[in-house]
């Protein structure tokens, strides 16, 4: 099993050890996000609001009740015919309570379409929430294979170092009996700091990544992490048909302008509903009364009826905003097509560039091979005195640098397949 420590080459480690999988590291990416937690209170509030308008379809029941006190008594004037007459009523008080039903019972789709609005809103959000999880699987996928390539790179640096010193030991053993030459001694010495300069410049990139990815993780700064996992090294064969239906059916951007289509369909129905009427059916139950007692002379009323709400003439109000909804589904529409061409081109894009990327690792993998008989031949016979400083050194270069290629190349690789996984929408969900 691969396995490296955060550690790496370091002269102490301080805190726990955590042992990290590529998938495991995903799981605490999007445990410790902040926009998925935003994502997900955003879609509870969607699905309230959906509740709140699927209520308007049931009966509003409301409770009511008042109380007037009459600080002067009402005065009945009235004439029979020898002149006015005012008769003060004795009347202090006047209460009523009781409740009010209504209903709507016919709205031309108002009400249902509402309904719908508010259920496809619920299913956009969740493509959203859908879609950040997408971005957040490939940013942990590219940050846990950084750590494992600046890894590497940090290994490779350090066995070129030692390979360096290695070399000078077996300058000094060719010299054993007599006195190295001032140029080989500098030359050695020379080549020692240059790849020790190479190391600290991996040891630091390695570091700087390693904050990063914590951060992304949650993970305490001074923990120890060992990654279990490498490179992709089994490649997959991609179909590009398929994957194309794939990214059509399910990637989440495009996912989200297909249902925000839908969505906008659903509201130029809405619009349109607006030129009919409403029609509310209602029951008024309750007791009132007017007398000296805060109680007195209660009588019971019960009214039941029908309402209808006919909108005649707005000035054209209506007609605009139904022809502004139109123009978002055009647009809407417009956007769709657009982005799904652009993914689409970005796939096709990224399967050529892995295909190439397959047979360049094919190369490196036998460039590394080469280079490292031929760093054992050179230095053989630099120990038997055949070859030279400068020849071993270059022999040694040229290794590291073979070494470098073909990590970087499966570098490539795995961040190319993790990016074609993100545009078809075929990342696995932890």
């Amino acid at each position: 099993m691969f396995c490296i420590a955060s550690g790496l080459f370091a002269e102490g480690a301080a805190g726990n050890k955590i042992e990290l999988s590529l998938e495991k590291a995903v799981a605490l990416t999007l445990e410790n996000s902040e926009e998925i937690r935003i994502s997900e209170e955003k879609r509870k509030k969607i699905y309230n609001t959906y509740r709140e308008i699927k209520a308007s379809v049931f009966p509003q029941i409301d409770a009511m009740a008042s109380v007037d006190n009459y600080i002067e008594s009402p005065v009945l004037n009235f004439d029979m015919g020898t002149g006015p007459v005012s008769v003060p009523l004795s009347q202090e008080w006047g209460t009523s309570y009781g409740l009010n039903l209504s209903q709507t019972l016919w709205s031309f789709g108002k009400v249902g379409n509402a309904v719908k609005i508010a259920r496809q809103a619920i299913n956009l959000e969740d493509l959203s929430v859908d879609a950040t999880r997408n971005e957040l699987v490939f940013a942990a996928k590219q940050m846990y294979y950084t750590m494992v390539f600046t890894a590497e790179a940090l290994r490779i640096s350090q066995e070129s170092y030692d390979n360096a010193r290695k070399n000078k030991q077996v300058l000094k053993e060719k010299f054993k009996g007599g006195r190295v030459s001032r140029i080989n001694n500098v030359k050695v010495e020379a080549d020692i700091a240059m790849r020790y300069t190479t190391v600290q410049r991996a040891r630091s990139a390695y570091d700087e990544a390693q904050v990063s990815f914590k951060d992304l993780l949650g993970i305490d700064k001074n923990s120890e992490v060992i990654f279990t996992d490498f490179f992709i090294e089994d490649f997959p064969e991609y179909d590009k048909e398929k994957l194309h239906r794939h990214m059509i059916a399910t990637e989440p951007v495009t996912s989200i302008l297909k249902s925000n289509l839908e969505l906008n369909k659903l509201l130029i129905k809405q619009k349109k509903a607006d030129f009919f009427p409403v029609l509310d059916g209602y029951l008024n139950y309750r007791y009132s009364g007017d007398s000296e007692d805060i109680f007195g002379n209660m009588q019971k009323e019960v009214i039941a009826g029908l309402k209808l709400n006919m909108p005649v003439w707005d000035s054209g109000k209506r007609l605009n905003s139904l022809r502004k909804t139109v123009n978002d589904n055009n647009i809407a529409e417009i956007e769709y097509k657009k982005k799904l061409n652009e993914i689409g081109v970005e796939l096709e894009a990224t399967l050529v560039k892995y295909k190439r990327l397959l047979h360049t690792y094919k190369a490196s993998v036998e460039a590394e091979k080469l280079a490292g008989d031929s760093y054992e031949i050179v230095l053989a016979s630099f120990e038997s005195g055949v070859a030279g400083q400068t020849m071993l050194n270059d022999a040694e270069i040229q290794l590291t640098s073979a070494k470098m290629s073909r990590i970087q190349t499966l570098f490539d690789i795995s961040i190319t397949i993790a990016k074609i996984e993100k545009l078809a929408g075929a990342q696995e969900k932890p």
